[in-house]
């Protein structure tokens, strides 16, 4: 079986450690208490709205993507080997006979297709010879459900098929502006778009398929950069590091520590000798780059580019807030939702798709709740053997193939700006969140309903 390996970026530093201006102003802002309405909240978002309405899809495009488009026509036993094999979850769908896009195939798809041969047995043999077209033609007529027991010991009964993205595509244009992707994304309820370029005539080309993902990654470029005041500076003071420095391998040993105390966020470990050999124009989180148009837009912005144009409260950013004082973004923030290792894994999908998460955590017990491993929708991809996927296998099974993953959890009093950090730089989609003095699980927040607070207060 994986081990736990928890991993939590503190809001404040660790005993016998002399707090930094960061830690004392967050402590100092938790003991207000103050609670910012919704308007004060979206009045704090307003500089990452108007950041995010000059920067087009274009400009976060990295240098190079990976899209994977299936035929309408193809099996669904194709489609399973394409997600296998490239690791992508989502996949676009192309008509032929209409010559257009129609629809992304996601993992919602791929679990409904799954837990509908468990429900259906019979059918499981000739589900796979079944087109992608016709899948999506007949689950809308059809209906399965499955049975799981939440934390309270309730019987759900999961309609397989209630959830799931529009049949249509859902898409923007490389000129739209990343705040307009949002809020087709927002309005959509749905987490990634297609990003399409005008051809000749009428015809369109997939470009891109953006996530929200992406968009906070590329979101903490600017955060950092412009936090940090780095913009030009980041050789010189490498040039100026003294002899007595720590090793990068001490550097990202305490990256975690350092990221919820004030450490350097912008360049955690300094991993590869190409990162530091970077000109000053172009800065970098992963594999997104900042053109030098961006990097000139955000020099000019400066330390004021993150404040908001009035004080609210106490606050002058909303990166400041605590999160235990919003209380209206989080829909399992205080909702328990987990499986045990004696469970089937069937339940586990079961319980991705009737709570809309991306990760459910495995606990030791009903009791203890400490989260012990975590089954998210891309380890569907690594529960294939040659082309079987077997989920009445029990949890314990099927974790016992499974790479040991690092758990990332966060406590309710943590700021914004200690939470943003985690997902920028651990590249996860659902945090979970723990009792400090317990290590209890108490809920979980989705990235997408994070970036939506950043980006329109809520």
């Amino acid at each position: 079986m994986s081990g736990a390996d928890l991993h939590y970026i503190p809001a404040s530093a660790p005993a016998g450690h002399k707090p930094d201006g960061k830690e004392e102003k967050h402590k100092a802002l938790l003991e207000t208490g103050y609670k910012p309405s919704k308007e004060e909240c979206q009045q704090l978002a307003e500089p990452i709205s108007y950041f995010l309405s000059q920067c087009s899809c274009y400009d976060m495009l990295s240098t190079s993507t990976q899209v994977v488009v299936l035929d309408v026509d193809a099996p669904l036993a194709v489609a399973f080997i394409a997600a296998q094999e490239t690791r992508v979850q989502s996949c676009v769908l192309w008509d032929t006979k209409q010559k257009i896009y129609v629809g992304v195939l996601t993992s919602t798809d791929y679990m409904q297709i799954l837990l509908f041969c468990v429900s259906n047995p019979d059918k499981a043999d000739a589900v796979s010879t079944w087109s992608i077209a016709h899948w999506r033609k007949m689950k809308g007529k059809m209906s399965s459900t499955q049975t799981v027991v939440d934390h309270t010991g309730t019987a759900l009964e999961v309609d397989i098929f209630k959830r799931g993205r529009p049949d249509g595509l859902v898409s923007c244009t490389t000129d739209s502006t990343l705040c307009e992707c949002l809020q087709i994304m927002k309005e959509k309820d749905v987490r990634r778009i297609v990003g399409l370029a005008e051809k000749e005539g009428e015809a369109f080309s997939v470009v891109s398929m953006m996530d929200v993902e992406q968009i906070v990654e590329f979101l903490g470029v600017m955060f950092f950069c412009v936090e940090k005041n780095q913009l030009g500076g980041q050789e010189e003071e490498d040039e100026e590091k003294p002899q007595d420095a720590p090793s990068d391998s001490d550097e990202s040993s305490s990256k975690s520590q350092r990221a919820g105390s004030g450490g350097d966020l912008l360049h955690p470990g300094r991993e590869t000798e190409r990162e530091a050999r970077k000109p000053p124009s172009v800065f970098s989180i992963g594999d997104t780059l900042l053109s030098p148009k961006l990097c000139e837009m955000l020099s000019q912005a400066g330390e004021d580019g993150l404040q908001s144009e009035k004080k609210v409260g106490p606050y002058t950013s909303i990166f400041d807030i605590p999160f235990c004082f919003i209380e209206n973004v989080g829909v399992h923030r205080h909702q328990v939702i987990y499986v045990l290792l004696d469970q089937h894994l069937h339940e586990a999908l079961s319980l991705l798709l009737y709570y809309n998460v991306e990760s459910v955590a495995v606990v030791d017990s009903a009791e203890g709740l400490h989260i012990i491993d975590v089954i998210s929708r891309s380890d569907l991809l690594r529960m294939e053997d040659q082309g079987v996927y077997n989920t009445l296998l029990t949890v314990r099974e099927a974790l016992a193939s499974k790479l040991k993953d690092k758990i990332f959890v966060f406590y309710e009093q943590d700021s914004l700006r200690s939470i943003f950090a985690h997902f920028v730089h651990q590249r996860v989609k659902e945090l979970f969140m723990v009792d400090p003095a317990t290590g209890k699980l108490q809920g979980q927040i989705n990235i997408s309903e994070f970036v939506f607070l950043l980006a329109f207060g809520g």
